[in-house]
């Protein structure tokens, strides 16, 4: 397994906290890199897994991405909604297996809820929950409402996020 392989060689006891090492990191792109990661692990290793070891990953994976989202830096929320939204892009092959359990898109919805309600949220942050949110809406079905609700949210933290912006510039032109 390619996840486990890099884990060893970095000295890492688990494939989830060394994603969440990279989703924690400052840069855009190397976030971006560990939530593919973390994509194509879901896609391809987990069906040489167990049950038990899908969700006890699945578990790790949840708390990691809640400590993410709890933390006041804004490079770990953004790094949370990159990982959100690469994992609402995993498709499921069988509806019965762990895998195919797609239980966990409400708790998708309120780590975005989360997200989009953190006092340092940024342009970029946004715009990457704008993602998420869309294919929120497409895997949803019966979260529509919730998907509603959470438009709304993001419009407004959109607008206080520009008119933020505005008022930095505005502030420090001469």
């Amino acid at each position: 397994m390619m996840l486990r392989a890099i884990a060893t060689d970095e000295g890492e006891s688990s494939d989830a906290r060394r994603l969440m090492a990279g989703l924690s990191s400052r840069s855009l792109e190397e976030q971006r890199a560990a939530a593919l990661a973390l994509h194509d692990f879901f896609e391809t290793d987990t069906q040489e897994m167990t049950p038990q070891e899908v969700e006890g990953f699945l578990a790790e994976t949840f708390r990691g991405l809640e400590q993410l989202l709890a933390s006041a830096e804004t490079h770990h929320m953004t790094g949370a909604v990159v990982a959100i939204d690469a994992l609402m892009e995993v498709e499921a092959e069988d509806a019965t297996s762990v895998r195919g359990d797609r239980s966990w898109l409400p708790r998708f919805a309120k780590y975005l809820r989360t997200a989009l309600a953190h006092e340092a949220n940024t342009v970029e942050t946004l715009h990457i929950a704008c993602d998420a949110l869309g294919h929120l809406a497409r895997a949803g079905g019966s979260l529509t409402t919730e998907v509603q609700q959470l438009t709304r949210t993001l419009a407004v933290a959109v607008a206080v996020a520009v008119a933020a912006a505005v008022a930095v510039a505005v502030a420090t032109q001469p």
